[in-house]
C-alpha cells in the first residue's frame, strides 16, 4: 500500500487530488438530475463569487474557509468549464493553458479550447472563438447547474443568469439562440456545493489540514511559554485561555460561522452555535468538570477558581479555526515531589489526578491507534461501541481509578464546524473526528472529588468501503503536542528552598570563613588568615562533585499498564556528585534533590540521550508515596553515568557501552523515539487508504476491497515467460519500439491483429470469448521456453485488454505495458488533448510512457521552423501532462531501447492497489462492462478505414487531399471565430492521423508529361520501386515507421483514423467509407487525358513567334528579295508582307508535334496497359477493404 501514492501526488494540488473533486462534481451533476454545470468567471459572468469558489475549489486548490475568502486569480479571468457526462470543455487563455493541462491531466474526456496567439491580439476573433465555445457547451444541454450566491443575484436565477455577458451573446442574432434560460432549465448548486462538496475531506485538503496542525502545535507552544513567564499561580490562570482563544477568534475571522451557515442553509442559525471542542482552559476541580459541556463562542473565558489550593490541575483544549483539528491535554499545577511544608494530602490527590489522567490518555491514544476511533466513525452505533471500549481498559488495567469514563466522539467537516455522523458526511469514505476521554469525578477515599481529567485529539478515519468495516485511521494530528506538563504550586517554594539553600550551603556560597586581609592591589580579593573548614553538607551530597550547573533534562513520566506513557520533559541544569545524588534545577518544579536507582548497579547498558548525553533513572531522596507507575530519569554526561555506576557496583573502572534502552528504561525511550506512531498504520499508507476510498466514492466494491487489500488477483512476475504489451496511438510508430525490445529481449513479437485474422481489430471483438481464447493459446504457444514475449496492440486500452486475459490461467501473464505516443498525435486538433490519451497512459495499468519524436526530417523535405518550434513545445507540454498524470513515474523522452528494459521492465508488476485507483472497479473480478460505467472510462473509442492500394498513386495529390481533410476535422474541432462558421462535413470529424504505405510518383504531370523513352524507364523504376511509407496528421507530416502492424505489414494501402464518441451516428460509418474511396481514387496516378492533334491555328504564339525569328534570320528565299518591309518576287514582283517560307516551317513544326504526340499516347497506352495500373485497387466488402 505505501507504493500507492508517489511523493508528486503528495505536494502541492496535484493531478490526482484534482481527479477527485472533479468525480464530486461530476456525482453533484448526476444526483440533481442535469446535463452539464457550467462555471463562467471574471467579467463574463458578472465577476460571480460562487463561480469564483467553484473554479478554486475545483482547479486551483482552494479548501475549507479558505476558499470563501481567496479571489480568483486575474489570470485565470474568461475562464469557461462545461462538465458533462463524457465531455469537459474548458476555454482559458494561452497564459493558463499549460497549468490546466497539467492540473486536468487525469480527467477523462477533457477538451481544451484555446485560442492563438493571433486570435487574442485580435478582441473581435477572441470574443468570437469564447461565444463559440461556449455555445458549443451547451447548446444541446436542457438542464444546467451553476454557483451563484445571495449577493450575486439581484432578482431570479434565471434574470441573474440572462444578464451575463457570455449568456447575453449566447442570444445575438449573429448567433441566433435566443434566451439560453428558455431553452435549458438552470439550477442553483451553491447551497449543495457547500452542504456536499466543499465539506467533504478529500485528499488535498487531508494534506492541507496536517500542514496547518502546525500552527496549532506553535500556538500551543507559544501559551505555554506566555504563560511560564506570567506565572503559574492561581491568580494568574484567568488569561491562560488568551492566547488559544485569539488564535481561534482571529482564524474564524476569515469566514464566521454565521457567514457559512448563511451561505449553506441560506439563513444565518437562529440560536447560537455551541463549540465542543472549544479553545478553553479550566483550572481546578470545579471548572475542570465543565469540559464535558459545550460553550458559545462569548464564553470561552474560564473565571479563577476558588481558592489557590482548588487548582491541582487544569485542562487545556485548543482548536484549530479553519480545519476544526483539535486536542486537549490535562497538566499539573501541582507536583508529586515531598518536602520540608507539603502536605501528604496534597500529594495525595496529584498522585490519583495524574493515575486518572494516565487512565484517560491510554484509552484515548488505544482508540486512534488500534484503529476503534475508524471503525467506529463510520458504524451507526460508533459512539457506543467506543464507550464500550474506553469501560474495558478501565475495568481491566486501571480498577483504582475512580471516576465515570465518557467518550466524546465529534466528526468535523472541512469548514471546521461539527457534523453528525450521517450518512451523507460518510458518503465519500473519508472523516476528520475528535474523539475525546474524559474521566469525570476522580476521587479517593480520603479527600472526595477532585475534579475531571481529559485527553484528546483529532484524527482522519477512511473507511474504502462503507459496508465492510475495514477501516484505518490516521496518526494523531497534535500527537507532537506535549502529553503533560507539570508545574510546582506556591506552596512548595519551602520544599524547593529548602534545596537550594542545602546546595549553595555545601559549594560555601555565603559562608563565613573566619578573620580575612584584603590585597589593596587586587581589587575585591580576599585572603583568609587560616585555613577554611570543608563546607556544610546538609543534603549529604558528598565531597565529589562530577558537573556543576550543567544543563539537563528531567523527564518525569506516568508509566505502569501504559502502552505508550506520559512523559513530561522539563529542562534546567544539575550538580551532579560521585556518591549518586543530584540537585536539579527548573524553572518548572524548582529544585529537587534527587538520587539513582539502586538497580543501576546490576544494568550494564545506558539509554541514549539527545546532545551526546545518557539517561539514568532516578528517584527523589525524600520519603514519598512511592508510586510504583511514576517513573523519573535524567539526562547527563556519560562520564558521570559510568561513574554512578561503578561506584554503585564497585567495579573497576571499564568502558561502559551506550546503546538500545534497557529493560528500565523501556518507559522513556517510547516517548523519546520520533518513530513511534500512535496510529496501527503510517502516513504514507494511511493516504493510499484516503485515496483509495476517494477514488471509489467510500463505496468500494467487495471484490475490488478484497483484492486491494489482500493483494490478490494481480499475476506478479514469475519465473516462467513474462509477456510485454507495447500499446499507443495509431501514428506512433508502435511496431518499431515493439520491434525493438523484442530484438533486445530475444523475444518473439505478436501483432494482435494478425494473431486474430482480423485485419484492424475492432475493440468489440475483444469481448467474444472465442477472440481472447485464441489470443491466450497464441501467447501460449509462443512463450514456450521463453522468458519474454512481446504483443503489440494500438485498438485497445492496456486496462482493458489486461482485464479481458485476467481470467486466463494458462496465458504468461502480460507483467509490463509500454506505451508510446507522438505530440502531434496526442494534440492533434490544436489545444485539444486526444480523447484516448489517458487510457494509454494510466499509471499502474502502463508501466512506462514514451514520448516519441517521430517528425518528418527527410534532406529533401523542409520542414517549417513554425512546425518544428510547435512540435518542441507540444512534446515538452505532453511530457509535463504525463509526468503529471503519472506522478512523475516511468515517463521517458526520447529513450534508447535500453532505457527502458533497464528501467520499467526491471519493476514488479503494479499490484491492484495502485491498479484500482488508477481506474476504479477495475481488479480482477470486475468485468469491462463495470468499468465502462465509472466515470473515468473514456467513452471515445477508434474507428478506420483500411483501403487497400495495388495501383500507383500521385503523391503530391494525395499529401494535399489528405492533408486537407485532416485540416477539416481540426477546423470541426475548434470553435470557429466567425460568427456563421463554415459547414463542416460531420463524418471528417474526428479524423486524427492516415498512415500509407503505397507505391506512387512525386507528380502525375511530370510523369506522364515525360518523353517516350523517360516514360518507359520511369514506369519501369516504378514497377520495381519499394513502397513508400507516409504518416499525416492535423499538425504536419510525421515520419514514416521503419515496421508497420496488420494490415499494412503485408498489404499495401491506407488506413484512416477517427476517434468518435459515443453515440456515433450509425450511418456516418457508410458515410466515411464511401468518401475515403473518393479520395483515394482522385489520389491515384492515372493517365493524363489525351490531347487532340494540331492544325496551324493551334500552334502557340511563342512557337510561332520563334519559327518567325528563325526563318527571317535565315534570309529571303530563292527568287526573293527583301526591300525592308515586304518580300518581293524577282519574276512576277508578287509582294508578301510575311516570309514565303513561314507557313511551310508552320507545317513542319504541326507534323512533328503531332507525330510526338502519336508516339507518346502509344507510349502511354502502353505503360497505363501495365498490370500495376489494372490492379484491383478496392476491397470486395471484407473487413479488411471496409470500415472497422
Amino acid at each position: 500500500m505505501d507504493s500507492v501514492l508517489r511523493p508528486e501526488d503528495t505536494s502541492g494540488y496535484s493531478a490526482l487530488a484534482c481527479r477527485d473533486r472533479w468525480l464530486a462534481l461530476q456525482r453533484l451533476r448526476v444526483a440533481r438530475n442535469l446535463d452539464a454545470i457550467v462555471l463562467v468567471l471574471g467579467p463574463d459572468a458578472g465577476f460571480t463569487l460562487g463561480n469564483d469558489a467553484a473554479y478554486n475549489w475545483l482547479l486551483l486548490g482552494a479548501s475549507g474557509r479558505e476558499l470563501m475568502a481567496t479571489s480568483l486569480d486575474s489570470r485565470h479571468n474568461e475562464c469557461v468549464l462545461c462538465l458533462r457526462e463524457h465531455r469537459n470543455l474548458i476555454f482559458c487563455k494561452r497564459a493558463v493553458h499549460e497549468e490546466i493541462t497539467i492540473r486536468t491531466a487525469l480527467w477523462e474526456g477533457v477538451e481544451l479550447v484555446v485560442p492563438t496567439k493571433e486570435e487574442e491580439a485580435d478582441s473581435d476573433r477572441y470574443e468570437a472563438k469564447k461565444i463559440r465555445a461556449f455555445i458549443e457547451m451547451v447548446s444541446d444541454c436542457r438542464s444546467l447547474g451553476v454557483f451563484a450566491r445571495s449577493h450575486d443575484m439581484s432578482t431570479d436565477l434565471k434574470m441573474t443568469v440572462e444578464r451575463w455577458p457570455l449568456v447575453q451573446a449566447f442570444g445575438y442574432d449573429e448567433y441566433g439562440y435566443g434566451f439560453l434560460t428558455l431553452r435549458s432549465s438552470v439550477t442553483n448548486l451553491e447551497e449543495d456545493a457547500h452542504r456536499n462538496v466543499y465539506t467533504q475531506w478529500d485528499l488535498h485538503s487531508i494534506l492541507w489540514a496536517q500542514r496547518l496542525a502546525k500552527s496549532l502545535h506553535k500556538t500551543w507552544e507559544d501559551a505555554v511559554i506566555f504563560q511560564e513567564r506570567r506565572g503559574m499561580a492561581a491568580n494568574s490562570t484567568t488569561a491562560m485561555a488568551a492566547p488559544l482563544v485569539d488564535y481561534f477568534e482571529y482564524g474564524r475571522l476569515t469566514m464566521s460561522d454565521d457567514e457559512v451557515f448563511e451561505i449553506r442553509e441560506g439563513s444565518q442559525p437562529g440560536e447560537p452555535l455551541l463549540l465542543d471542542p472549544a479553545p478553553r482552559v479550566l483550572v481546578g476541580s470545579a471548572q475542570s468538570e465543565e469540559i464535558l459541556h459545550a460553550v458559545e463562542l462569548s464564553g470561552l473565558q474560564p473565571s479563577a477558581p476558588r481558592t489557590a489550593e482548588d487548582a491541582h490541575h487544569m485542562i487545556w483544549e485548543a482548536v484549530d479555526p479553519l480545519t476544526g483539528i483539535a486536542a486537549t491535554r490535562t497538566y499539573g499545577l501541582s507536583t508529586h515531589f515531598a518536602g520540608e511544608g507539603r502536605d501528604s494530602s496534597n500529594i495525595v490527590r496529584v498522585a490519583t489526578l495524574l493515575r486518572a489522567y494516565a487512565a484517560s490518555a491510554e484509552c484515548c491514544r488505544r482508540l486512534l491507534a488500534g484503529g476503534a476511533i475508524a471503525t467506529a466513525a463510520f458504524s451507526p452505533n460508533g459512539e457506543a461501541e467506543l464507550v464500550q471500549t474506553v469501560e474495558g481498559i478501565m475495568s481491566s488495567e486501571y480498577p483504582d481509578v475512580l471516576g465515570k469514563p465518557r467518550v466524546t466522539c465529534e466528526a468535523m467537516d472541512a469548514m471546521g464546524l461539527p457534523c453528525k455522523l450521517q450518512q451523507q458526511f460518510r458518503c465519500n469514505g473519508v472523516l476528520l473526528v475528535f474523539v475525546r476521554v474524559t474521566i469525570s469525578g476522580v476521587s479517593c477515599p480520603e479527600f472526595g472529588l477532585l475534579g475531571a481529567v481529559a485527553y484528546g485529539d483529532s484524527a482522519f478515519c477512511v473507511c474504502p468501503r462503507l459496508e465492510d468495516g475495514r477501516a484505518a485511521a490516521s496518526a494523531a494530528l497534535c500527537a507532537s503536542l506535549p502529553a503533560i506538563a507539570i508545574w510546582s504550586s506556591s506552596v512548595e517554594a519551602s520544599r524547593s528552598k529548602q534545596v537550594k539553600d542545602g546546595l549553595e550551603t555545601s559549594l560555601g556560597v555565603g559562608l563565613d570563613w573566619g578573620p580575612s586581609v584584603a590585597l589593596g592591589h587586587r581589587s575585591g580579593v580576599q585572603v583568609y588568615l587560616d585555613p577554611p573548614p570543608p563546607p556544610p553538607d546538609p543534603l549529604a551530597l558528598g565531597e565529589e562533585i562530577l558537573d556543576v550547573a550543567k544543563p539537563c533534562q528531567l523527564a518525569i513520566a506516568i508509566a505502569g499498564a501504559c502502552h505508550m506513557p506520559l512523559t513530561c520533559f522539563t529542562n534546567g541544569v544539575c550538580w551532579t556528585y560521585g556518591s549518586g545524588k543530584a540537585v536539579v534545577s527548573s524553572p518548572r518544579v524548582g529544585y529537587l534533590l534527587l538520587k539513582i536507582c539502586e538497580e543501576l548497579k546490576r544494568r550494564r547498558s545506558l539509554a541514549e540521550a539527545a546532545d551526546g548525553l545518557v539517561w539514568v533513572e532516578v528517584e527523589e531522596v525524600a520519603e514519598n508515596l512511592r508510586l510504583p507507575w511514576l517513573r523519573m530519569a535524567l539526562a547527563v554526561s556519560p562520564t558521570t553515568a559510568v561513574t554512578w555506576q561503578q561506584q554503585s557496583a564497585s567495579l573497576e573502572s571499564e568502558e561502559v557501552e551506550v546503546q538500545a534502552p534497557a529493560d528500565k528504561l523501556d518507559w522513556l525511550m517510547a516517548m523519546v523515539s520520533a518513530s513511534v506512531s500512535s496510529a496501527g498504520i503510517s502516513q504514507q499508507e494511511f493516504l493510499a487508504w484516503a485515496a483509495l476510498a476517494l477514488a471509489h466514492c467510500g463505496q468500494m466494491p467487495a471484490e475490488t476491497c478484497r483484492a486491494v487489500f489482500d493483494e490478490c488477483g494481480i499475476s506478479q512476475e514469475s519465473g516462467g515467460c513474462r509477456c510485454v504489451l507495447v500499446s499507443g496511438l495509431p501514428g506512433c510508430a508502435v511496431m518499431d519500439v515493439a520491434s525493438a525490445l523484442a530484438s533486445a529481449l530475444d523475444a518473439p513479437l505478436l501483432d494482435l491483429g494478425q494473431v486474430l485474422g482480423a485485419g484492424p481489430v475492432a475493440p468489440e471483438l475483444l469481448n467474444s470469448p472465442q477472440c481472447v481464447e485464441q489470443l491466450c493459446s497464441a501467447l501460449q504457444s509462443n512463450a514456450s521456453g521463453r522468458a519474454w514475449l512481446v504483443l503489440c496492440d494500438v485498438w485497445h486500452a492496456p486496462a482493458t485488454l489486461l482485464i479481458a486475459l485476467q481470467g486466463s490461467l494458462s496465458c504468461p501473464p502480460i507483467t509490463h505495458v509500454v506505451s508510446a505516443v507522438e505530440p502531434f498525435v496526442a494534440y492533434p486538433w490544436g489545444a485539444v488533448r486526444h480523447p484516448l490519451l489517458l487510457s494509454r497512459a494510466l499509471r499502474g495499468w502502463v508501466s512506462s510512457a514514451l514520448v516519441q519524436d517521430l517528425l518528418l526530417r527527410d534532406s529533401s523535405v523542409v520542414q517549417s521552423p513554425t512546425i518544428v518550434r510547435h512540435h518542441r513545445l507540444l512534446s515538452d507540454l505532453l511530457l509535463k501532462e504525463l509526468q503529471s498524470s503519472r506522478a512523475g513515474h516511468q515517463t521517458l523522452h526520447r529513450p534508447v531501447t535500453g532505457d527502458i528494459i533497464k528501467g520499467p521492465l526491471r519493476e514488479p508488476a503494479a499490484g491492484a492497489a495502485l491498479r484500482a485507483l488508477a481506474l476504479p472497479s477495475s481488479v480482477p473480478g470486475f468485468s469491462a462492462e463495470a468499468v465502462c460505467a465509472t466515470p473515468l472510462h473514456s467513452m471515445a473509442t477508434l474507428r478506420c478505414c483500411f483501403l487497400p492500394v495495388a495501383r500507383p498513386v500521385d503523391l503530391e495529390t494525395m499529401k494535399q487531399r489528405c492533408m486537407a481533410r485532416l485540416r477539416e476535422a481540426a477546423e470541426a474541432s475548434s470553435p470557429s471565430t466567425e460568427a456563421v462558421p463554415k459547414n463542416v462535413v460531420p463524418h471528417w470529424r474526428g479524423l486524427f492521423c492516415i498512415e500509407a504505405r503505397v507505391v506512387g510518383t512525386p507528380s502525375a504531370v511530370n510523369f506522364w508529361n515525360q518523353g517516350p523513352a523517360e516514360l518507359r524507364a520511369a514506369a519501369a523504376r516504378l514497377q520495381s520501386s519499394e513502397a513508400r511509407s507516409l504518416v499525416f496528421t492535423p499538425m504536419g507530416e510525421l515520419g514514416a515507421p521503419q515496421h508497420w502492424m496488420d494490415p499494412l505489414a503485408s498489404q499495401m494501402g491506407m488506413i484512416w483514423w477517427w476517434c468518435v464518441h459515443a453515440g456515433d451516428a450509425a450511418e456516418l460509418s457508410n458515410q466515411r467509407l464511401i468518401a475515403v474511396t473518393q479520395e483515394l481514387e482522385a489520389c491515384l496516378l492515372q493517365p493524363l487525358p489525351e490531347t487532340s492533334p494540331w492544325c496551324l491555328d493551334d500552334v502557340p504564339r511563342e512557337t510561332a513567334a520563334q519559327v518567325e525569328q528563325d526563318v527571317v534570320q535565315s534570309g529571303p528565299p530563292a527568287g526573293y528579295f527583301f526591300d525592308g518591309t515586304r518580300y518581293i518576287h524577282d519574276v512576277d514582283g508578287h509582294i508578301c508582307d510575311r516570309h514565303p517560307e513561314l507557313e511551310k516551317r508552320l507545317q513542319m513544326v504541326v507534323e512533328h508535334h503531332n507525330s510526338e504526340l502519336l508516339e507518346c499516347a502509344a507510349v502511354r497506352r502502353e505503360v497505363a496497359a501495365l498490370p500495376m495500373f489494372s490492379s484491383v485497387t478496392m476491397g470486395d466488402g471484407s473487413r479488411r477493404g471496409g470500415y472497422a
